[in-house]
């Protein structure tokens, strides 16, 4: 198979992308950068910074690279040296994994970098290449068989030759996908949650505690490990931002989504007897600025594709966080669906494409 970063399609296909997070904009770049036709439609009225830390494995940064634009996101993003593993109650560390070496065995880096940033670049990967986004636009229908959506208020079906489902893990049109087989979306809590903050360089420095210092400057992700849950935490935007995520047992009934607000003071009782470095961390943390993702597990599907339409990232198959590979899988999956359908020589094979 030919390399993904230089097939260009054999005809010139209409594709309709829903949703533009990390897959739907990876889709939008690969299938405009192969010479389709791409539309874009999001729900949000506009492409907001969201989210908070992100880790770019070699999967992910190699399509970048290979897509021109992870030199944009650089000057934004952290590579990272090593992780240190550490024990929650004194701060010791229990091992330490160098990084250093990723890139010379991958052939790609290891970044970590703020998800809104990355979204940017692949946004300006994508039109860049003449694809449109067009945002305050929710899916209300699809047609599996005809490649067509209908957007709310709108009476009108918009056609095209296929139709990628990026939208998230709450996709509507996955359970429209399910409904054709009789089946409903099921969704299991797993027990676990994770409270997401970021905290700016301005609030570190202005601590003066050289350790909590040392967590923005250093090029190294830190791991502490508990009873009942444990800490991930890097830097992000060129050392500007610390961010960290907590995990912990759910016990909110937090509703599964990546903007729903924790609360600090849960969060602060939680902890309360992991070191005085977390302790002091979180305590920068301004109130009202804590995020709680509810972790949970969707079964497997009975298929990713129905007719000429197919799901991608979140939407087709969502991941727990603990490996850190939802968004390198949502953008894989972009990259190849692009590549997959520039091979084919007629619309009849997009099907057989999708699959």
């Amino acid at each position: 198979m030919a390399s993904i970063d230089y097939i260009k399609a054999k005809i010139p296909l209409h594709v309709t992308i829903v949703g533009a997070g990390i897959g739907g904009l990876a889709a939008a770049t690969a299938c405009a950068r192969a010479g389709m036709k791409v539309v874009v439609y999001e729900a949000a009225i506009q492409l907001a910074e969201v989210g908070a830390g992100i880790q770019i494995g070699p999967n992910m940064s190699r399509i970048l690279r290979r897509w021109e634009i992870l030199d944009l996101l650089q000057p934004q993003a952290v590579p990272l040296n090593a992780l240190s593993l550490r024990r929650y109650a004194n701060d010791n560390e229990l091992a330490r994994a160098s990084m250093t070496h990723v890139e010379q065995i991958h052939g790609a880096p290891i970044w970590v970098a703020h998800r809104a940033d990355l979204q940017r670049v692949l946004r300006k990967g994508a039109e860049d290449y003449g694809a449109q986004i067009q945002t305050g636009s929710s899916i209300d229908d699809i047609d599996f068989e005809n490649a067509r959506i209908k957007i709310k208020g709108c009476l009108q079906w918009l056609q095209s030759d296929v139709v990628i489902a990026a939208d998230g893990v709450k996709s509507t049109i996955r359970k429209k996908m399910l409904a054709v087989h009789g089946q409903v979306d099921r969704v299991r809590e797993t027990g676990d949650a994770a409270w997401r903050v970021i905290i700016s360089a301005e609030k570190i420095y202005g601590s003066k505690d050289s350790s909590l210092i040392e967590a923005l400057e250093n090029p190294v992700g830190l791991r502490w490990m508990g009873p009942d849950g444990h800490i991930m935490g890097y830097p992000i935007r060129n050392h500007q931002l610390l961010n960290l995520v907590l995990l912990h047992p759910d016990k909110t009934g937090t509703e599964e989504s990546w903007s729903m607000k924790g609360d600090k003071k849960e969060m602060m009782k939680f902890y309360k007897n992991w070191n005085i470095r977390v302790r002091k961390l979180l305590d920068l943390v301004p109130d009202g600025e804590v995020l709680e993702w509810k972790l949970c597990d969707h079964a497997s599907l009975p298929t990713w594709v129905e007719g000429k339409v197919a799901l991608i990232g979140d939407a087709a198959h969502p991941m727990l966080p603990y490996v850190a590979q939802g968004a390198a899988q949502a953008v894989e999956d972009g990259a190849v669906l692009g590549a997959c359908l520039s091979m084919i020589v007629s619309t009849e094979q997009i099907s057989i494409a999708l699959k």
